[in-house]
């Protein structure tokens, strides 16, 4: 994900020209997560799976502590071709949220609202973001998408999450975009076993581990030979690899939690404004089904 990253902190002030245009002047945070929530296949403490919660610091910072080195690959670069400025450079400033009572705190995340910044005076929205954008290349290779925007937003609403509490604006449209270029693999703890010794879905048996086409094959179903398939779609499979099974059989976790989850958000957020929605748009690398 270096070049990605690398792209989209490049591409970055695209974005924001747009918001902060004078006929725009948009009110807006901006949250960053991680694609990792955790694997029985990923040590914890070597990937530091953020489960979801907000993340602001320095790439520069994280250069530093190994996490654009993979397979003894540098990637840095996605960092420092666009990222100058350490964390003391981009101490945020404390703000109130709805819920603060107005107490002001440094956040975790970047704000504009009514052309006020949380950023020191000499950074602008789009050099904190080419510094915040790059997460790095070194944590768990089953990525958890789903399962990071679910703990993601719903630490939003927990008074007890340091990092995420009154990120979201009742009054406010609320959009997600998922970036990557791997399948999901958000799995049920419950059948955990799909990673460690039960090898329905392993890519080769032989193997002394799986890969991650396991997020492929428990939570895939497609039509034709391929590798070129005629169509692929979401599908629940059992612990013994049945396929269309019920939600509270599957072994990766069912797209139904998510899509309920985030259509409950936007009713949420109609009872305040019926024209507010939620939405959600993919930057993502997974080649659409071909016909033969």
């Amino acid at each position: 994900m270096a070049d990605e990253q690398a792209l989209l902190a490049k591409n970055f002030a695209s974005f924001i020209n747009v918001l902060e245009a004078e006929d725009v002047n948009a009110n807006y945070r901006i949250g960053i997560t991680t694609t990792d929530s955790g694997n029985p296949r990923c040590p914890a403490a070597q990937t530091k799976p953020e489960g979801g919660k907000l993340v602001l610091s320095s790439c520069v910072d994280r250069v530093a502590l190994g996490d654009f080195s993979f397979n003894m690959e540098d990637s840095s670069a996605a960092c420092t071709d666009v990222c100058d400025l350490t964390g003391d450079d981009l101490q945020i400033k404390p703000t109130e949220t709805q819920y603060s009572n107005g107490e002001k705190a440094p956040r975790s995340w970047i704000e504009r609202i009514e052309g006020v910044t949380n950023l020191p005076d000499d950074v602008t929205t789009i050099q904190a973001f080419q510094c915040f954008g790059p997460q790095g290349v070194s944590g768990c290779g089953f990525e958890q998408h789903l399962e990071s925007m679910y703990k993601a937003l719903a630490l939003a609403g927990q008074e007890t999450s340091a990092t995420n509490y009154g990120f979201i604006r009742d009054a406010a449209i609320l959009s997600i975009v998922f970036i990557t270029d791997e399948l999901d693999c958000s799995y049920v703890p419950e059948f955990d076993a799909i990673f460690k010794d039960n090898k329905v879905f392993w890519e080769n048996p032989d193997r002394p581990d799986a890969t991650s086409a396991v997020c492929f094959n428990a939570g895939v179903k497609c039509e034709g030979a391929g590798p070129q398939y005629d169509s692929c779609r979401s599908a629940n499979y059992d612990i013994d690899g049945n396929v269309d099974v019920p939600d509270d059989k599957a072994v990766l976790q069912p797209l139904s939690k998510y899509i309920n989850f985030v259509q409950n958000l936007e009713e949420q957020k109609k009872s305040f404004d019926l024209n507010q929605e939620v939405l959600v748009a993919l930057i993502a690398g997974v080649p659409r089904a071909t016909t033969r």
